[in-house]
């Protein structure tokens, strides 16, 4: 999330190590605890400044999924849509 709030994007590799090295126990419990309360409040003064959008731009996301679903599986212009019947 800090990422995310910082600069707008995701790269879920980057805490690998520390990641991997709370896994085999390098870190107390109390480490761990004292870490994610100071993470926490961190994120919400981070929170509270961030210039991103309360809510996503639905129409830019479709845009974009579609730019990247046509090339793989055409346009939807020529797609055949099924109505679906449901029997009682």
């Amino acid at each position: 999330m800090e990422q995310i709030l910082i600069e707008g994007d995701l790269a879920l590799q980057r805490n690998n190590e520390q990641l991997k090295s709370i896994r085999r126990g390098e870190w107390s419990e109390q480490q761990i605890i004292d870490y994610f309360n100071a993470k926490e409040k961190y994120l919400e003064e981070l929170y509270t400044k961030s210039t991103l959008p309360n809510l996503p731009d639905e129409q830019r996301i479709k845009a974009l999924l579609l730019q990247c679903l046509e090339p793989h599986y055409g346009s939807r212009d020529k797609a055949i849509i099924y109505q679906h019947i449901v029997y009682s």
